[in-house]
């Protein structure tokens, strides 16, 4: 019995169809696993930093102070889950007037791209958060939440109504 010897090239020639079948499977199971961004619309009014801070401060009324710390980084969205069908940013702070609504959306998308690992239904922190964006969250069944940002800090009504409250990374470390 004789053993034939593959060159490398002769192995990657046969084994190349194989590797470009799994990494495109798998490039597919990891998109499915981060999620396509909702579509996110700005039908936005001028509001006062009172108005979104006091929506923001609400939503922590009868939580029972726990909170949660993830077992890796979590986008917003991931933490939602897949069944938000569309997000509508409905408010916005005084002072960002002159911001075009392009860019609300832009920045509202970072946001929802945005990753934490430690999450409250009571405010954690004690610096000011100048919450400057509000918006709607629609579930696929009819069900609204709530965001509120302002770049760093987040206030999130979920699916089931509770309020959450978070910093993203990096600013949480």
């Amino acid at each position: 019995m004789s053993l034939r010897r593959y060159g490398t090239s002769s192995m990657f020639r046969s084994a190349a169809p194989w590797l470009l079948l799994v990494l495109l499977l798998c490039e597919g199971a990891h998109a499915k696993a981060q999620g396509s961004s909702p579509r996110i619309r700005v039908d936005a009014v001028a509001s006062e930093f009172s108005v979104l801070d006091a929506d923001a401060k609400a939503l922590s009324a009868g939580c029972g102070g726990g909170y949660r710390i993830l077992e890796h980084p979590t986008a917003v969205g991931e933490f939602e889950g897949e069944n938000v069908k569309a997000i509508r940013v409905v408010r916005f702070a005084r002072s960002q007037t002159s911001q075009p609504r392009k860019e609300l959306q832009q920045n509202f998308l970072k946001v929802w791209q945005g990753k934490f690992q430690a999450v409250y239904c009571y405010l954690p922190w004690d610096e000011l958060a100048l919450w400057s964006i509000e918006a709607e969250v629609e579930f696929q069944d009819g069900k609204r939440g709530t965001l509120i940002t302002d770049g760093m800090h987040v206030a999130l009504q979920d699916h089931d109504g509770k309020g959450w409250y978070f910093r993203l990374l990096p600013a949480a470390q």
